[in-house]
């Protein structure tokens, strides 16, 4: 059983108690984690004890590594040798089917650089603290989020901040996310006057939708929101 999120995937681990013979493999192996004092580095300046909330949600580390391409080729590459070695008989499709994957991911990869180069606005809002390595890997900058920390409501005092980060930077979108509350984003990017996008970073958009679609999809809505108009 595979399991991503730096143990986010926690739920794994009744399931496996349930099944004796499975195994679990966390698929951060070899991926550079970024620590949260290093993702909220500006925390301890503007929002007292919210950076220690957040590392006790989270962790030490931020957990979301999946949403950078270049952590997805790593991941793949563990899918694939962790099977080979399971499974040596099926080794040879693994490696052609891992390759295959890796190859379209690049190509996209390429085209999503290129049109995210040629934003007029690479400064960003996200609802939580999930998109810093999508960030990171596309050269966008997340320079703050709307909640404090995921399942935290903002403050008046937080959200006083955060109007001077959206002014002192010309942020021209801030982002919602699918499976969480969205009126209050919504009310404070009203009044903002700034446009309001989504940023998926769970995937199961459609049925059968790959890793691809999601961050492609992604990727589109930062496109859509920023573009000059």
């Amino acid at each position: 059983v595979f399991a991503i999120g730096h143990e986010l995937d926690g739920w794994v681990d009744g399931l496996l108690s349930q099944h004796t013979n499975a195994t679990k493999i966390i698929l951060d192996s070899n991926i550079p984690l970024r620590e949260y004092t290093e993702v909220h580095e500006h925390s301890e300046e503007t929002h007292g004890d919210e950076q220690e909330e957040t590392t006790d949600v989270h962790g030490e580390y931020d957990p979301h590594y999946w949403l950078s391409p270049s952590n997805a080729i790593i991941m793949i590459g563990s899918i694939e040798k962790t099977l080979s070695q399971a499974y040596p008989e099926h080794a040879e499709v693994f490696a052609t089917n891992a390759a295959s994957v890796i190859t379209e991911l690049q190509a996209k990869d390429a085209v999503w650089k290129q049109q995210l180069e040629t934003l007029p606005q690479k400064d960003i809002v996200t609802f939580h603290d999930a998109f810093y390595y999508f960030a990171d890997h596309f050269g966008l900058t997340v320079v703050a989020t709307f909640e404090p920390f995921p399942g935290k409501q903002p403050t008046p005092q937080y959200l006083v901040h955060l109007e001077e980060e959206i002014k002192e930077h010309g942020v021209r979108a801030m982002y919602i996310e699918p499976d969480l509350a969205q009126d209050a984003l919504l009310s404070f990017a009203k009044d903002q006057g700034i446009r309001v996008g989504i940023l998926n970073p769970e995937g199961a958009l459609t049925p059968g939708s790959t890793y691809i679609d999601l961050i492609d999809q992604n990727v589109q809505s930062i496109l859509e929101t920023n573009q000059t108009r």
